[in-house]
């Protein structure tokens, strides 16, 4: 079996779950990934993976788009280029996967070059609409700008989706898709930055870290303000913020004014980085606001159970979930400060308690590896293709 991966983000978590889905999965089968030339870096991709460079970068992030912080003329060639989907022919795999969402000028180039038609194709949905959305889900500004284009564009004939939880696959059976066309495979738990070369520091036992994107749903303000009212308790406690993306201003002062109690790397982590911050880090916390929708992953949860770091996280979306069915961490209402701040407390001064979900989370990891991650892909793709 050969196995073509299209890898349609150049910035972000999603070239990671990529990188690490063809990785496992070329220990079994033939790989090849087609990729933007640049930002992706070809390290990411283990030497049995075939790395076809057929794309200009594009600047269509989420960091990007939430801060309207994009070239149109870059954005339109790195758009243009997705032309070059035509490789696939070249390739010729006996199934295509886009594991990084079917975005707008990919969806019309698939269509433009006859690729659906051609091959078997699944589609990774990593965060879906509900099946009855609200206004405030479609406002959302990347949500409004994807489905308007959506509109006007034709469609294409996706023959498998993969989703990470049960709520998201009654979503699309509630939107009419067949159940039969719809896997569940969890998200993966990012091991790749465990294998860097990195300066492994000790644990510290009153350091939080906050990391990814700086987005306004992961409510950065919220938890800014529970380790203020945390350090009345815990003098020494320290936030780590390590992402890209705009601190808003008045965060940003309530930060310089408790200063010893914040370390900020406001910038793009690279990859080698990670494991030194999350080895420092006792607590990972990830205080997420409500938005709508159904959203089945934490790309920041899975790091943390890598590391095996204990999680605090909201309910919004189903990180709530995961982590309580794993004892890996305490979950808390979103948007609320005091409740935030009473969850990293317990934490905190518990040793033993915190101890046992550390242990817990990197059981976690084990459970979520890609092996078995790609296992069960691989499982898929035998049934996709034996049922064309």
């Amino acid at each position: 079996m050969e196995v073509a991966y299209l890898v349609a983000s150049n910035k972000g978590g999603l070239p990671h779950y990529a990188a690490e889905l063809a990785n496992a999965v070329s220990k079994e089968v033939d790989v090849t990934v087609v990729k933007p030339a640049k930002e992706v870096s070809a390290d990411l991709f283990n030497e049995s993976v075939n790395v076809v460079n057929a794309f200009k970068p594009t600047e269509l992030s989420v960091i990007n788009i939430y801060n309207r912080d994009f070239h149109l003329r870059k954005n339109l060639e790195g758009m243009k280029s997705y032309n070059n989907i035509d490789v696939i022919h070249e390739i010729d795999p006996d199934i295509l996967h886009v594991p990084t969402g079917l975005f707008p000028h990919v969806k019309f180039f698939m269509w433009l070059n006859k690729i659906t038609e051609s091959y078997p194709t699944v589609v990774t949905r990593h965060e879906l609409l509900s099946s009855n959305p609200s206004l405030n889900e479609y406002a959302r500004f990347p949500v409004l700008a994807q489905n308007t284009l959506n509109f006007f564009l034709p469609d294409v004939s996706v023959g498998h989706t993969v989703v990470h939880t049960e709520e998201n696959k009654n979503t699309l059976i509630e939107k009419g898709q067949e159940s039969e066309e719809v896997s569940v495979i969890p998200h993966g738990a990012y091991d790749m930055f465990t294998e860097y070369d990195y300066a492994e520091k000790e644990t510290e036992k009153e350091t939080i870290i906050f990391f990814g994107n700086i987005v306004p749903h992961k409510a950065l303000g919220s938890l800014v303000e529970a380790v203020i009212k945390v350090s009345e308790d815990f003098p020494g406690v320290k936030l780590i913020i390590a992402g890209d993306g705009k601190i808003k201003e008045d965060v940003q002062q309530r930060i310089m004014d408790h200063q010893h109690n914040f370390e900020v790397h406001n910038r793009f982590i690279q990859n080698e980085e990670v494991g030194e911050l999350f080895s420092r880090a006792s607590i990972a916390a990830m205080p997420y606001k409500e938005q709508g929708g159904n959203k089945g992953h934490s790309g920041t949860l899975t790091i943390a159970y890598s590391f095996g770091v204990p999680a605090v996280t909201t309910t919004a979306g189903d990180f709530g979930r995961l982590v309580k069915e794993a004892d890996a961490g305490l979950v808390v209402p979103p948007e609320d400060v005091d409740a935030l701040a009473e969850a990293l407390r317990r934490l905190l001064s518990d040793d033993q308690r915190r101890t046992k979900m550390a242990k817990n989370s990197k059981e976690m990891a084990d459970k979520l590896s890609w092996d078995s991650i790609a296992d069960q892909h691989l499982d898929m793709y035998k049934s996709v293709i034996g049922g064309e």
